[in-house]
């Protein structure tokens, strides 16, 4: 494989994906300072993947060849990961030289790594990017000529869930697609596409999940997959485990020409778990994991709710989908809402100055512009139409704002920090769909996470109506105050104690020796000194270096630290996961359960979740530790609630100016300790410095989730009789308690897996989706005097032959009018499919009628599909038990019969 060569230069845009591997040089005496690239070949790409419950284990391996005749001193690869992971384990064989990478702060890092190449040892240093969490480099310094390089990276992360499938999803980037914005030099864009490996990329996906827990689906929705059900791929063929899977990429591919993205579904996922683990080696130090699907209901409330588009050049090929989506977005939003839709790129533009109430006529002008959207708006300026937004909002009600982009723009920091302020300042949510490969997680999830929101992705042809609608679902939910995560602990047989974690903020601060003590004698210093201006001695520099915090006030860590420090909002149906670090002082507290309360219009809610003791493990704690470091990096975290405990006062504001390094220094101090490298700290390797063991994920075979060590269970004993199945810790229970009786209240019935999974994804067929046809618009006729349908595009088109159900249920969509309501028309029966001839009565041909055949339509025939329909069917339901005299439940049974 060819090399090729490339400028090196400070850009706005690129045609290509930003990674590769790559050397500098320069072979031009005219321009000393000008330094050019040459792109190395990719060797070969290998990833395993253990899922387990609601987290994964991957291992990335990566070989590069230096076929050059050169000796090449500094080597770099960049590379994409999925936002919010954690590196756990780095290592590099350069040539016959084996080296295994510890977690450093950053700048002492990189001068080990400069000492090591210097002296002409091999070395390797992996860091973030500081513009972007979700994007890494890798130096590996002193590589032969004519030897390979190899580079396996450990990675660990929650698993994201899927609306579209009601599972989880895994996806694995094959890109950084070129943002919009100034890129850093480390991953200036390659006219090579670096992901083309020689050799088959091969791709093992394992699942694991807790044998309460039958799999019952695997799929890819990216590339084609092997999908075996009842095995990893490790055992041997004829064994079946029903809570085991695998997938493998089956073809023999040389290149992901996008993200490898798997969906998997599970019996039982949902139950609310609380997993308590125990480090192996951190004397005492406990984590616990919290996470639930919430499945309360409540009335939903009016507010504001504006929709911004994505509508730049890199929207290219992606505006159909968005529109289908949008088209049906808006048709589920109800009376009394006020919305606007932003569109944006280069430029930014509003329908209306303000938000307008949602009726018929605003309701028509948005769809005719939503329907004429193009992908012509250039770059992707993200901020000014957000302020924009922001400043015109309504001040005396709540701010819902659901975003659709690419998500490709490298000024990540200033729009997180402008989105949390407005949602600290106001009852204003953000939420966020990521759209097509390469779209940045870190851009997609922040905008979510600092706005109290969700976030949801698509590929390229993958369908959104579904996430579409659970994010306006979340919209539209209530906005929920006061949340508080609490821990039981057990005092003793009888006896509990609550502790709450806010307690714990209030910490002791240790002042500099200058700034606490005076009349402390020191060593004269001469006025005279031998040595030139610039120089110091190499004690002075190693003191600065070691302990270049000496000047900051030191925080005691607390006994308690929670990531997120604040609980994130619940939104029904939406997975959210929370963790506690416990400090070795908490060593002697038994946790028997965790209590979650939050408050609404309608009162208190509360859900009380027994604890789980899985042993001894490192995943939680590396998860734990990534979460609460990646608030740290936004500029908040559990510091920024701490408040000095002889003054009572926040430090943020106490020791303003020492603000930023106390952030900076408690963020290396959680790298360091649980080894996760982060903005501010590094992995490096260097040879000759000893290894140490991993801990193995999971152990072997079928052992305890997150470690090896026997699981130890500290419940009650009746509690321990009556909990739900929460993991692979877990046995499966039978019977109730008082503590499932309140998760039931809140999060509604458990549902039990009963039926056969599906046979057909068993031992390693061959499982692809089919491509995503072209839409069909509505018929047009006399709908736009109606006021229901805009003008004609080039993008409408009649119903065509042999559409499918789901191509129905959009058109079907579209003509729904503002109210709910269908229109009794020929064309409407001729999408159906009904058979008048079948009534038993005469049928009044009515927009009662009308209705109930479409409700009726949507619920037999695209039942697959309700996550999509849903609101726009409660709508309707809505207006039939409106109609005076009419039993809407009956018309819809009646209805049905003439489908049949």
């Amino acid at each position: 494989m060819a090399r090729t060569k490339q400028t090196a230069r400070r850009s706005t845009g690129a045609s290509q994906p930003i990674i590769g591997c790559w050397y500098p040089f320069n072979n031009d005496p005219t321009t000393p300072s000008e330094i050019r690239r040459s792109y190395l070949p990719l060797s070969s790409l290998r990833v395993h993947t253990i899922i387990k419950d609601v987290a994964s284990r991957t291992t990335l391996t990566q070989s590069f060849s230096n076929e050059t005749s050169q000796h090449l001193k500094d080597m770099v690869y960049s590379f994409p990961l999925f936002a919010g992971v954690s590196i756990v384990s780095f290592t590099a064989t350069i040539g016959d030289v084996h080296i295994k990478g510890v977690v450093k702060e950053k700048q002492e890092a990189r001068q080990d790594f400069n000492k090591a190449v210097a002296k002409g040892e091999s070395a390797a240093l992996l860091e973030q990017l500081p513009k972007a969490s979700d994007v890494f480099t890798t130096h590996i310094g002193n590589v032969p000529a004519g030897s390979s390089v190899v580079v396996e990276l450990v990675y660990v992360g929650e698993l994201q869930y899927d609306a579209e499938v009601d599972g989880t999803r895994f996806t694995i980037p094959s890109s950084i697609a070129p943002r919009y914005g100034t890129t850093p030099y480390d991953v200036l864009s390659s006219p090579l596409l670096s992901s083309i490996a020689r050799d088959a990329i091969k791709i093992i996906v394992d699942v694991e999940s807790p044998e309460s827990c039958p799999v019952q689906k695997i799929q890819c929705l990216s590339h084609p997959v092997a999908v075996g059900i009842g095995r990893t791929s490790g055992m041997p063929e004829e064994d079946f485990i029903p809570h085991y899977g695998s997938a493998a990429l089956s073809l023999n591919r040389t290149n992901l020409d996008k993200d490898f993205v798997v969906t998997v579904n599970v019996a039982n996922a949902n139950v609310p778990k609380a997993f308590l683990e125990t480090h192996p080696s951190l004397p005492e130090q406990r984590a616990l994991l919290v996470t639930l699907v919430p499945k309360f209901q409540l009335p939903s409330r009016s507010g504001e709710i504006v929709f911004v588009v994505d509508r730049s050049g890199s929207m290219d090929g992606k505006m159909d989908l968005v529109i289908q989506a949008m088209n049906t977005m808006l048709k589920s939003l109800r009376v009394g809402i006020k919305f606007n839709i932003c569109s944006f790129g280069h430029h930014f533009s509003f329908i209306w100055p303000r938000s307008k109430p949602y009726n018929e006529k605003n309701l028509y002008k948005a769809l005719k512009h939503v329907d004429a959207m193009e992908s012509d708006f250039g770059g992707t300026e993200m901020i000014q139409p957000v302020q924009a937004l922001l400043s015109q909002r309504y001040q005396d009600t709540t701010l819902d704002v659901i975003m659709l982009t690419d998500g490709q723009i490298w000024s990540q920091d200033e729009l997180f920090q402008i989105i949390r302020e407005a949602s600290e300042k106001g009852r204003c949510r953000f939420f966020s769909l990521g759209i097509g490969s390469g779209a940045s997680t870190a851009l997609v999830q922040g905008i979510a996470t600092e706005g109290n929101g969700i976030s949801q992705f698509v590929t390229e042809g993958e369908p959104m109506d579904k996430k579409m609608v659970r994010l306006l679902k979340g919209a539209m939910s209530p906005h929920l105050s006061d949340y508080s995560l609490d821990m039981k602990y057990k005092k003793d047989d009888e006896d509990y104690e609550v502790i709450e974690h806010k307690d714990a903020y209030t910490v002791a601060i240790t002042l500099p020796i200058r700034e606490k003590g005076k009349g402390v004698q020191h060593t004269p210093m001469t006025f005279h000194n031998e040595r030139r201006g610039g120089e110091t001695d190499d004690n002075h520099a190693k003191g600065v270096s070691e302990d270049r915090f000496a000047h900051v006030p030191k925080v005691c860590t607390p006994s308690v630290i929670q990531a997120p420090h604040q609980i994130p909002p619940l939104h029904p149906f939406s997975r959210t996961t929370m963790f506690l670090l416990l400090d070795p002082s908490t060593y002697m507290l038994t946790p028997e359960s965790v209590i979650l309360r939050a408050s609404s219009e309608n009162g208190p809610i509360e859900l009380e979740i027994d604890v789980e003791d899985i042993g001894k493990g490192e995943i939680i704690h590396q998860l734990a530790a990534r979460k609460a470091v990646s608030e740290l990096e936004k500029g908040h975290g559990w510091l920024s609630e701490a408040t000095d405990k002889n003054s009572d006062t926040l430090i943020k504001t106490k020791y303003e100016s020492f603000w930023d390094e106390m952030v900076e220094r408690e963020a290396i101090r959680l790298g360091v300790r649980y080894q996760i490298a982060n903005k501010w700290c590094s992995f490096i390797a260097l040879e000759g410095e000893e290894e140490h063991e991993p801990v193995v994920f999971g152990g072997k075979g079928r052992g305890p989730m997150y470690g090896m060590a026997p699981r130890k269970q500290l419940a009650s004993k009746a509690a321990r009789r009556s909990a739900p199945s929460t993991g692979a810790i877990v046995k499966r229970r039978s019977e109730s308690s008082a503590s499932l009786s309140k998760m039931t209240a809140l999060l509604g019935p458990i549902q039990k897996f009963s039926g056969p999974v599906d046979r057909s994804l068993r031992r390693g067929e061959g499982v692809y989706p089919s491509p995503i046809r072209r839409l069909s618009r509505p018929p047009i006729r006399n709908l736009r005097e109606e006021g229901v349908y805009p003008s004609p595009s080039r993008r409408s088109a009649r119903l065509q032959a042999g559409a499918s159900n789901t191509e129905k249920m959009h058109i079907l969509i579209r003509l729904q009018k503002f109210d709910g309501s269908w229109k009794w028309e020929q064309s409407l029966l001729d999408i159906i499919g009904a058979k008048l001839s079948k009534a038993k009565i005469p049928i009044r041909k009515n927009s009662i009628t009308a209705t109930a055949l479409v409700i009726a339509f949507l619920q037999i025939r695209v039942a697959h599909e309700a996550g999509s329909w849903d609101l726009v069917v409660e709508k309707a339901k809505g207006w039939l038990a409106g109609q005076q005299n009419i039993d809407g439940e009956a018309k819809i049974q009646e209805a049905g019969v003439l489908l049949s």
